[in-house]
């Protein structure tokens, strides 16, 4: 099946999950705990061939990477992804202000990001419903159990 796989499966997946020669990528779907194969679209299948020299022998396959970009010995997690969505929210738009005072009494204004990888999935899902794709197609690619996921 090709479809969509969640920030937590893929962060949490490690070299070995990807199948090169069949352009596969399995993981734990901890929901349904189960093991799922994904195929790889062509565009995911070239970035992971370009991204496997770079992938960690142990541990997720994502380089941790400091503020500055410089990448770490460290591996990415859900919750740094969910950071970097959230910074690319702000960036676009996709933002609420909470207004507060700093110390020396003075207004502050901060903006937090408020969108997440499961808003983009939730997008994806809507966008391709309004294209035209099938329920049956759609719970293939997301992975649903049900129309109602």
């Amino acid at each position: 099946m090709i479809g969509w796989v969640k920030t937590p499966e893929l962060v949490s997946s490690t070299a070995d999950a990807f199948d090169f020669d069949a352009q596969t990528l399995t993981f734990w779907r901890k929901k349904t705990k189960e093991w799922t194969t994904h195929e790889l679209t062509v565009a995911a299948y070239k970035t992971a061939v370009d991204y496997e020299p770079l992938m960690p022998a142990e541990g997720g396959i994502f380089l941790g990477s400091r503020k500055g970009g410089e990448l770490t010995d460290g591996v990415l997690n859900r919750i740094t992804v969910s950071r970097l969505v959230q910074r690319l929210g702000i960036t676009v738009g996709f933002y609420r202000v909470e207004v507060g005072y700093k110390a020396n009494g003075d207004l502050k204004e901060t903006k937090v990001g408020t969108l997440s990888a499961h808003d983009c999935r939730h997008y994806c899902a809507t966008d391709m419903a309004r294209k035209g794709y099938t329920i049956k197609k759609l719970m293939d690619w997301f992975g649903w159990t049900s129309p109602a996921m």
